[in-house]
């Protein structure tokens, strides 16, 4: 690249520069420009997010089949966001049956992707689909006054963004609410996965 006082010859970013658009336009595009914003504050771009992983107790649930309204309708929420219906995220046969749901959080920003990597790879968890959402929020009502809840295995785009559904919730309410996927989440989430 020449001397170390020297500029940056055209020549030598546009390889860089390319593959860069190239992943700013992928469905990773996102992350990426999440990464980049960081990199351009001279903050670390890409953390090291498997050492901050965390995990709560494994919760055993056995999910009936239904349809999304009536697992929504027995949750006994105080509001769900009108998007949430069988329409923009359907159930499928493997969402019912038994199952071991976890809640997993990082103490540092992650992104979605960096969520599903982590915990498909360092814990053996797939992230949980709305309908398994449905079952922990309507076994375990409380939790989400505690904390937000996420399940990142399922998603749908509503007014142009991908969607994903969210439990949260205060004292005296409890919400079905939906979430970007796109974007960083603080230390303050939860997302719920399911052992494999």
């Amino acid at each position: 690249m020449g001397k170390t006082n020297a500029r940056v010859a055209l020549q030598d970013v546009i390889g860089p520069l390319n593959d860069l658009t190239s992943k700013l336009a992928s469905e990773n595009g996102p992350e990426w420009f999440l990464a980049l914003k960081k990199f351009l504050r001279k903050e670390q771009a890409w953390s090291s997010v498997v050492s901050n992983l965390r995990f709560s107790t494994c919760h055993s649930i056995s999910i009936p089949k239904r349809s999304v309204k009536e697992a929504i309708a027995a949750g006994k929420y105080d509001y769900v966001n009108d998007n949430i219906n069988g329409k923009n995220f359907q159930a499928h046969e493997s969402d019912f049956g038994d199952k071991y749901l976890v809640p997993v959080w990082f103490d540092v920003l992650a992104t979605s992707g960096d969520v599903v990597r982590e915990m498909e790879k360092s814990m053996n968890l797939r992230p949980a689909t709305l309908m398994e959402l449905l079952a922990f929020g309507e076994k375990y009502p409380d939790e989400q006054r505690k904390f937000p809840i996420i399940a990142l295995g399922s998603s749908c785009v509503i007014d142009g963004r991908r969607s994903v559904p969210c439990l949260n919730g205060h004292d005296f309410n409890r919400e079905l609410g939906l979430g970007y996927w796109d974007g960083g989440w603080h230390a303050c989430y939860r997302f719920l996965a399911v052992r494999k």
